[in-house]
């Protein structure tokens, strides 16, 4: 005898895929694969369906509430135990990369920093090897690393790192809104 599958949430509510992936802000193909349990829901997405499925066992319980000997609050418990873990998770998430970016920040910080000296360096020694033609320094040698220097200077300048510090600011508001919502709960 084949056995059944449990119908789920989007079939209780006779939604197809296409449509539910739509709402949901994913591919069919991620809703049939976290509907099979092989894999899970982007954070943003959960919430959609967390909210989704709230409105429903609002509404199921509303029309149970009329019944006696029904249990009550059963599925709304359900439902925020579960959005109560997806909220900490995100946030969660958001301090981990927060982390990660602060940590880049660093590192470009200190890119920029060698990058800078090492132009320093590299213009004392074109004015000194200019002077002196016996060096011995080949000044097409000086004029590609002071362009490889001007290049990392560019990429880990201001510009960048204050992109980096704005992302940070972000995921930080981010991890505090998710971390409020979940203390709520």
């Amino acid at each position: 005898m084949k056995r059944r599958r449990p119908e789920t949430f989007r079939e209780k509510l006779s939604i197809t895929q296409q449509y539910f992936a739509e709402y949901l802000g994913v591919s069919r193909t991620l809703l049939s694969l976290y509907e099979k349990g092989i894999r899970n829901l982007p954070s943003a997405a959960a919430l959609k369906l967390g909210n989704m499925e709230l409105a429903y066992y609002q509404l199921q319980q509303a029309k149970t509430k009329k019944q006696p000997g029904m249990p009550k609050n059963l599925p709304l418990q359900k439902h925020n135990d579960k959005t109560k873990k997806v909220m900490k998770s995100h946030a969660e998430t958001c301090s981990y990369k927060k982390q990660l970016a602060q940590r880049q920040l660093d590192h470009m910080a200190n890119e920029h920093a060698k990058a800078t000296v090492l132009l320093d360096v590299l213009n004392k020694l074109a004015t000194t090897t200019s002077k002196t033609k016996e060096t011995g320094i080949d000044p097409l040698w000086i004029g590609v690393q002071k362009n490889e220097a001007l290049k990392k200077m560019i990429r880990h300048g201001d510009a960048s790192q204050a992109k980096l510090q704005a992302r940070i600011l972000s995921l930080q508001a981010e991890a505090d809104v998710y971390e409020r919502l979940h203390k709520k709960m």
